[in-house]
C-alpha cells in the first residue's frame, strides 16, 4: 500500500485549490448519487489515485503507483458493464480524507486512505472474478494474440 506512504510526503505540496475542487466535486457526486455519471466517478478516483501524486519526488514509489492501478481498473471496468452502481461508501472515504488533508490532520488522511484500500481489496478481487467470466471482446482481423490459445494437437 504504498498510496498512503506517498500521501504522507506529496500532501505538504497539494495545493489547497487542487483540493478544495477535488472536495467540491466529491461532495456533488455524493448529494448527485445514484444519477452521478460513472464517468464523474471515474474521473473522481483517477484525482485521488492518480493525479494527485504526480508531484511526488520520489520517482520510483511514483511509478509504482502509477503501474499498480488495478484498484482502479477493475471498478471502473465494473461499473461499465454492469448496471449497478455501489460507489457511495467510497465517495464517503473520499470525502473525509479530502477534508483531514484540507484540516491539516495528514496522519489522520493517511490511516482513512489505508483504511478505505484495506476495506476495497476484497470487493475489488470479488468484481475481477465477476469481469473474468465475461465473454473476451470481439477480435479484429488485423490483431494478434500475445498469447494465442494452444490448438488441440
Amino acid at each position: 500500500l504504498l498510496e498512503p506512504q506517498a500521501l504522507l510526503h506529496i500532501a505538504p505540496t497539494l495545493g489547497r485549490d487542487g483540493v478544495e475542487a477535488l472536495a467540491a466535486r466529491v461532495q456533488a457526486a455524493i448529494a448527485g448519487f445514484p444519477a452521478v455519471p460513472v464517468t464523474e466517478i471515474d474521473a473522481i478516483e483517477q484525482a485521488m489515485f492518480g493525479t494527485m501524486y504526480d508531484g511526488l519526488r520520489n520517482s520510483r514509489m511514483l511509478g509504482s503507483i502509477h503501474r499498480n492501478q488495478i484498484s482502479l481498473l477493475v471498478p471502473r471496468l465494473f461499473r461499465h458493464h454492469f448496471p449497478m452502481i455501489d460507489d457511495l461508501p467510497s465517495l464517503h472515504d473520499y470525502a473525509q480524507i479530502l477534508h483531514h488533508l484540507r484540516a491539516g490532520a495528514v496522519n489522520v488522511a493517511q490511516v482513512l486512505l489505508r483504511n478505505h484500500l484495506l476495506r476495497v481489496e476484497p470487493l475489488t478481487l470479488a468484481r475481477l472474478r465477476v469481469l473474468s467470466l465475461l465473454p473476451p471482446p470481439h477480435k479484429v482481423s488485423y490483431l494478434s494474440a500475445v498469447h494465442p490459445e494452444e490448438s488441440d494437437v
